[in-house]
């Protein structure tokens, strides 16, 4: 209650997760805590996170961090190679962490191609696993191909950008999002059923999709990627999903860029927010897609 009203006194005092010097940033973290009663880890938190070292081009490995006593203390593992080796392997980042029922943790992340080389670049989706809540991991799992929904560098920033010249940054568009259904807060009636979302561009300019993939068996094999029922003109930018503890119900959030492609500075561009919702079928297939809520363009 101390903290909700703003008294900065009931915060713990930051404690540093990662080691960072002149020559290393940690980039695109995301945090996550072991919340099924039912894992031998419960209470476990998480960071995931790409490490850039040295000059720009450099390594970049993926790193997890893991506490154990509820964020005082860290211990940090790099999880995939220290290579980022252009074109084809073109830096890894854009991380999502995740546990199931059973305290088992799950790191994705995408595998990128260099956009100097490649328009639009063709991705990887990886996987890496703990059984031991974060003291050992597996080596890289590829789940399948993506392509990034990148047509275009803009020559200033030195970035893609989607909505238009001088536009918004979308490098990490056709990252992993992903939710589990582990069954939190007892892990009781998990399915263990993982989604991942994510923008792709596979269909072409002014025709970028939402997509998604799903696995029943905890990250072995996963469902073809589908795109996800939507408006024609809605160009999918971000994507996030979430599904209900017991695996039922999959809610699933996207920004979309609603103008195509636009080559001046003075035409409206606009940009909307969806959420949608679907119901998950007896083989794990999303089905029956609803909007619940269309933002303003």
């Amino acid at each position: 209650q101390a903290a909700a009203a703003g008294d900065k006194n009931a915060w713990l005092r930051p404690v540093r997760v990662s080691k960072q010097s002149g020559t290393t940033f940690a980039d695109k973290e995301q945090v996550w805590a072991d919340n099924a009663a039912s894992s031998p880890h419960f209470g476990n938190a998480y960071v995931c996170y790409a490490e850039f070292r040295s000059v720009p081009g450099a390594a970049a490995p993926l790193v997890v961090a893991t506490s154990r006593d509820g964020g005082d203390s860290w211990a940090t593992k790099q999880v995939s190679p220290a290579h980022n080796v252009a074109p084809t392997r073109w830096g890894q980042s854009g991380c999502t962490v995740r546990t199931d029922s059973d305290g088992v943790v799950y790191v994705f992340y995408e595998q990128f191609q260099s956009p100097f080389r490649f328009l639009p670049p063709v991705g990887t989706h990886m996987l890496v696993k703990s059984f031991d809540g974060g003291r050992s991991w597996t080596r890289p799992q590829a789940l399948y191909r993506v392509t990034d929904p990148c047509f275009f560098v803009d020559p200033v920033i030195q970035r893609c950008v989607m909505d238009g010249i001088a536009g918004a940054r979308n490098d990490l568009s056709a990252a992993t999002s992903a939710d589990l259904a582990n069954g939190a807060p007892t892990g009781a009636d998990a399915t263990d059923e993982i989604v991942v979302t994510w923008a792709d561009g596979r269909d072409g300019l002014n025709d970028e999709q939402v997509m998604v993939s799903y696995s029943t068996n905890r990250g072995a094999s996963w469902s073809a990627p589908t795109a996800v029922e939507r408006p024609a003109s809605d160009r999918g930018y971000y994507s996030a999903p979430a599904l209900s503890p017991d695996g039922r119900d999959l809610y699933l959030v996207y920004n979309a860029f609603t103008t195509p492609f636009r080559n001046d500075t003075t035409s409206p561009r606009g940009l909307v927010g969806v959420v949608l919702h679907a119901n998950i079928g007896a083989g794990g297939a999303p089905t029956g897609w609803t909007v619940l809520h269309r933002g303003a363009v």
